[in-house]
């Protein structure tokens, strides 16, 4: 029973790492040219992988999918990261 535990908890961390590299790699095309966004690791593309990263923990059957990227950098236009990734989350259940 442990050994499956750890089976599916290192599954898990090998799609995690893959959704981070792909986010890593969407956030700089999502609305690059938005000065919120226009700096590659500024202040809004890190939050914008944040909120993104922490949908794709919160949701198993998901994940992440690159369309996602446009929704949650209109929301942080708007909001705060933390309302933002709230929404999201609403949003979904």
């Amino acid at each position: 029973m442990r050994e499956s535990k750890g089976k599916a908890r290192e599954s898990r961390s090998a799609q995690q790492l893959s959704e981070d590299y792909q986010i890593d790699l969407d956030v700089p095309r999502t609305i690059s040219g938005h000065t919120l966004f226009v700096t590659r690791y500024g202040s809004g593309q890190r939050n914008l992988f944040h909120v993104l990263h922490c949908f794709s923990l919160i949701c198993d059957s998901c994940g992440y999918c690159q369309g996602m990227g446009p929704i949650a950098a209109t929301l942080l236009c708007y909001f705060e990261p933390e309302v933002s990734a709230s929404s999201r989350v609403y949003r979904h259940y």
